[in-house]
Protein backbone atom coordinates (compact mmCIF):
# COMPACT_ATOMS: atom_id res chain seq x y z
CA UNK A 1 0.00 0.00 0.00
CA UNK A 2 1.05 3.64 -1.06
CA UNK A 3 0.34 6.17 1.25
CA UNK A 4 1.00 9.83 0.53
CA UNK A 5 0.90 12.58 3.12
CA UNK A 6 0.83 16.71 1.85
CA UNK A 7 1.69 18.94 4.21
CA UNK A 8 1.53 22.86 3.57
CA UNK A 9 3.66 24.78 6.54
CA UNK A 10 1.66 27.64 7.73
CA UNK A 11 4.74 29.94 7.87
CA UNK A 12 5.24 31.94 4.45
CA UNK A 13 7.91 30.22 2.16
CA UNK A 14 8.90 31.44 -1.23
CA UNK A 15 6.81 30.09 -4.04
CA UNK A 16 4.92 28.19 -1.64
CA UNK A 17 6.72 25.11 -1.38
CA UNK A 18 5.51 21.61 -0.40
CA UNK A 19 6.33 18.63 1.14
CA UNK A 20 5.48 14.93 0.57
CA UNK A 21 6.62 12.35 2.70
CA UNK A 22 6.11 8.78 0.40
CA UNK A 23 5.73 6.04 2.75
CA UNK A 24 5.60 2.30 0.97
CA UNK A 25 4.59 -0.90 2.78
CA UNK A 26 6.56 -3.19 1.26
CA UNK A 27 9.38 -2.98 -0.75
CA UNK A 28 9.03 -5.85 -4.14
CA UNK A 29 11.05 -5.80 -7.48
CA UNK A 30 9.80 -7.31 -10.45
CA UNK A 31 12.88 -9.10 -12.47
CA UNK A 32 12.18 -9.28 -15.78
CA UNK A 33 14.69 -11.44 -18.10
CA UNK A 34 14.03 -11.48 -22.08
CA UNK A 35 16.61 -13.66 -24.17
CA UNK A 36 16.75 -13.28 -28.09
CA UNK A 37 16.57 -16.25 -30.06
CA UNK A 38 17.03 -15.85 -33.30
CA UNK A 39 16.59 -19.20 -35.59
CA UNK A 40 18.29 -20.22 -38.91
CA UNK A 41 15.33 -19.08 -41.04
CA UNK A 42 15.46 -15.51 -39.15
CA UNK A 43 19.05 -15.37 -39.76
CA UNK A 44 18.79 -15.72 -43.73
CA UNK A 45 15.63 -13.48 -44.12
CA UNK A 46 17.37 -10.68 -42.39
CA UNK A 47 21.17 -11.24 -44.50
CA UNK A 48 18.70 -11.32 -47.49
CA UNK A 49 16.64 -8.42 -46.47
CA UNK A 50 19.82 -6.31 -45.64
CA UNK A 51 21.55 -7.44 -48.82
CA UNK A 52 18.29 -6.31 -50.76
CA UNK A 53 17.64 -2.86 -48.81
CA UNK A 54 21.36 -1.57 -49.50
CA UNK A 55 22.39 -3.04 -52.68
CA UNK A 56 19.34 -4.57 -54.36
CA UNK A 57 20.38 -7.65 -54.66
CA UNK A 58 18.56 -10.90 -53.88
CA UNK A 59 18.33 -14.39 -53.80
CA UNK A 60 16.03 -14.97 -57.08
CA UNK A 61 19.01 -12.84 -58.69
CA UNK A 62 21.58 -14.90 -57.61
CA UNK A 63 19.51 -17.67 -58.99
CA UNK A 64 19.18 -15.74 -62.00
CA UNK A 65 22.45 -15.04 -62.20
CA UNK A 66 23.79 -18.60 -61.62
CA UNK A 67 20.91 -20.16 -64.28
CA UNK A 68 22.45 -17.23 -67.29
CA UNK A 69 26.41 -17.98 -66.49
CA UNK A 70 25.29 -21.74 -66.69
CA UNK A 71 23.42 -20.93 -69.75
CA UNK A 72 26.41 -19.40 -71.38
CA UNK A 73 28.79 -22.19 -70.06
CA UNK A 74 26.45 -24.96 -71.88
CA UNK A 75 26.42 -23.30 -75.13
CA UNK A 76 30.29 -22.47 -75.47
CA UNK A 77 30.84 -25.87 -74.76
CA UNK A 78 28.54 -27.25 -77.03
CA UNK A 79 29.96 -25.07 -79.73
CA UNK A 80 33.73 -26.27 -79.04
CA UNK A 81 32.41 -30.05 -79.49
Amino acid sequence: MLTILCHFRSEPLPDQVMRIKVYVDRHTTLEVVATATVTVIDMIANIGGTLGLFSGFSILSAVELLYWAGRAVSRTVKKSI
